[in-house]
């Protein structure tokens, strides 16, 4: 008699974590325990980026009484906020959507995300990211977006047809910290449309990983727009940019983990998700 497969998860969590000195050693744990403390048995998948190995070994003890967690330790260094898609586009068994997060984030209440991955729009659109940002309104170098953009696989004219998307900030807003609740199913449509894991080669500096919150947001909105043109029902509204609006009006700029002890701006009591800049 044969068993019948184990069921996927329809929702879970991937955090980004990189370890650097004490403080940012901290980030993973405080994040982890705050998903479990709304969301305790949801799948929580932890992708380590290159993490100094001396907090490696130290976390260790505290590694082993997780629950529910896998953590997969990348053999692709300094890829950052790849990464998560990266491996979520070659594991089929985790789950069938994902709120992709730094560790640096830490929930503060209870939001109903799977009641987003279930709702029309993601139905009909595949991904919302956590925070935009007017192009205008943050570093925008223009020459590190290009080189990255000629990057993209070139096989179904892949670079080209992002630049078009590109040059025209009308069409998009950009995904701060490439951080988003994704469908797994619309991710690999955009993977095949784009080959989009195939930038692991060229993501390597800090300046192509904020290069990749330009070219991860215009491929989402192009993809999008191929969805809605090949749409039979022209009615579908149009798709939800972000979950929790632009970060430049969402919470001060440069949010310290120190302000974060201390409750500064009292955010604990009026943000359902605080994110700290750290600078990694």
């Amino acid at each position: 008699m044969t068993s019948s497969p184990v069921p996927v998860p329809s929702f879970g969590f991937i955090m980004l974590r990189h370890m650097n000195r004490e403080t940012s050693a901290r980030y993973w744990i405080e994040c982890y325990t705050r998903i479990r403390r709304f969301y305790p048995e949801t799948p929580i998948v932890i992708i380590d980026d290159n993490s100094n190995p001396a907090y490696l070994d130290a976390t260790k003890d505290k590694e082993a009484t997780l629950h529910k967690c896998t953590i997969v330790h990348t053999i692709f260094h300094k890829r950052g906020e790849l990464l998560p898609y990266y491996y979520y586009i070659i594991n089929n068994d985790w789950f069938d959507n994902a709120l992709i997060i730094h560790d640096s984030v830490f929930i503060n209440q209870y939001i109903d995300f799977e009641k987003n991955a279930s709702s029309n729009n993601m139905s009909e659109h595949g991904c919302i990211f956590m925070w935009h940002f007017e192009r205008a309104a943050m570093y925008d170098n223009s020459a590190h977006d290009m080189a990255l953009i000629n990057n993209m696989n070139n096989t179904n004219r892949g670079s080209e047809k992002l630049m078009k998307v590109y040059v025209n900030p009308t069409l998009w807003k950009g995904c701060f910290g490439v951080m988003s609740l994704i469908r797994r199913t619309f991710l690999l449509e955009m993977d095949e449309i784009y080959d989009f894991s195939g930038l692991i080669p060229h993501i390597t500096t800090r300046q192509a990983r904020m290069a990749l919150e330009r070219a991860f947001a215009c491929m989402v909105f192009d993809v999008q727009r191929l969805r809605r043109l090949n749409d039979k029902d022209k009615s579908q509204p149009s798709p939800i940019i972000s979950i929790f609006g632009n970060i430049h009006t969402y919470c001060k700029w440069g949010y310290s983990y120190s302000d974060y002890l201390i409750n500064s701006h009292n955010y604990a009591n009026t943000l359902p998700i605080i994110k700290v800049w750290s600078g990694r």
